[in-house]
């Protein structure tokens, strides 16, 4: 038997308090550690304001070219649905018939879906602006794709029936001895610009 050293007391060793729940109660809590917050950074914040004022601007810029592209191509389509008015009330002295051997009716010619067409979008532009319904930008994407395929598959037929035969009865109705006045081309080329403006504002708007 070892010999208890004089005048020192029996060591004891700590133990862990057991709970009833048969959990050990720690000695020690955790130190809380405080996570800053990014958006709390005045700096990131204002960098962020900029950015989405920058982009708002540049949204509202792009669709006010939209509308000046729309406005463009529906003043050329009603120059040419008018004159085609004209021409056909000048053969047959009424435009409430569809069929003359003289003159095409001004509504069985492309011209003429062309400027329903720039009709539909310009309302449409307005509805989406006022509403602020800017998702259905991609709608409108979609539908100009078939406009602007439309217009130029038009644009095709003339110019090979031009080179096939010279000159011809164009889209609007009326003799065009060249395709690089026609109405169409000029149509076509106001759809193509709406579809490249329509898609880059519905980038932003993703953006």
């Amino acid at each position: 038997m070892e010999a208890e050293v004089a005048g020192s007391s029996p060591v004891s060793h700590p133990r862990e308090e057991e709970w009833p729940s048969g959990q050990r109660r720690r000695s020690a809590k955790p130190f809380p550690v405080k996570l800053r917050d990014a958006g709390s950074n005045p700096a990131s914040s204002a960098q962020q304001l900029m950015k989405n004022h920058i982009n708002k601007s540049s949204i509202n810029q792009k669709i006010k070219y939209l509308k000046i592209t729309l406005i463009i191509g529906l003043f050329i389509a009603s120059l040419s649905v008018i004159n085609d008015s004209f021409m056909f009330y000048k053969a047959e002295k009424t435009l409430f018939k569809l069929k003359s051997p003289f003159a095409v009716h001004p509504i069985l010619t492309p011209c003429f879906l062309g400027f329903i067409g720039f009709i539909f979008f310009l309302v449409w532009l307005k509805y989406i602006t006022q509403k602020k319904k800017h998702y259905l930008f991609g709608k409108m994407y979609i539908l100009l794709i078939g406009a602007v395929v439309f217009g130029w598959y038009n644009v095709a037929v003339e110019f090979i029936t031009f080179y096939s035969k010279g000159s011809y009865i164009g889209c609007s109705g009326s003799i065009v001895k060249t395709p690089f006045l026609s109405p169409c081309l000029f149509g076509s080329i106001a759809f193509l610009t709406a579809l490249i403006l329509t898609f880059r504002i519905k980038k932003e708007i993703k953006d």
